[in-house]
């Protein structure tokens, strides 16, 4: 026959006291996290949005969408002004085929808006992500693809420039502790770093 000790019947109220802390400081610390958490993952979510909104641009550029006429060479952009919206993008079909964005010439196919708090902070060439401060952040800046290459033009100020290798669209969440950035280059490469 098996002789059980009183020892031996289940938890102590010491040992349930240690458990149960132990739980209640772990359950502490995830949830005290949890805010910065999400507030990363949402930020994170967006400029993979602001990326697929540069890619479609591109997708539409280098395909054969038709907007009104039967010119398939017209480009597709992206536009962002910061002094009018920073928490705006436009997809438009550039139809006076000049690389900059206009509303009278160009026709707006979509409006991508920032939601939650976050908005576009910086717009650089040729990155935002260079720890010192840059000389090239602007107010303005276009991205246009035109056929048959996946290429990207790109227009500071609405003025077409040439000679930049790429731009970056630099993103924050609503407090400004952690920031994103998205880098088009004008081999089309697009990117989140």
């Amino acid at each position: 026959m098996i002789s059980f000790k009183d020892t031996d019947k289940g938890f102590t109220l010491v040992e349930m006291i240690i458990s149960v802390g132990i739980f209640t400081v772990m359950s502490a610390v995830i949830l005290a996290n949890y805010p910065e958490f999400r507030s990363r993952s949402a930020l994170d979510n967006l400029t993979a949005q602001i990326a697929t909104v540069y890619r479609e641009a591109q997708v539409y550029g280098i395909s054969v969408r038709e907007e009104g006429d039967d010119d398939f060479s017209i480009g597709y952009g992206v536009h962002i002004d910061r002094v009018l919206n920073e928490t705006e993008l436009i997809i438009f079909a550039d139809k006076d085929k000049d690389f900059i964005f206009s509303d009278e010439d160009d026709a707006v196919l979509e409006t991508f808006r920032l939601t939650g708090g976050e908005k576009i902070t910086k717009l650089c060439i040729p990155s935002c992500a260079l720890e010192t401060e840059s000389e090239d952040e602007v107010d303005s800046l276009t991205a246009v693809f035109v056929r048959p290459n996946p290429d990207a033009y790109f227009s500071i100020r609405d003025t077409p420039e040439p000679s930049a290798a790429s731009i970056s669209i630099e993103v924050s969440n609503r407090s400004g502790s952690y920031v994103r950035n998205v880098e088009v280059f004008t081999t089309g490469q697009i990117s989140v770093r």
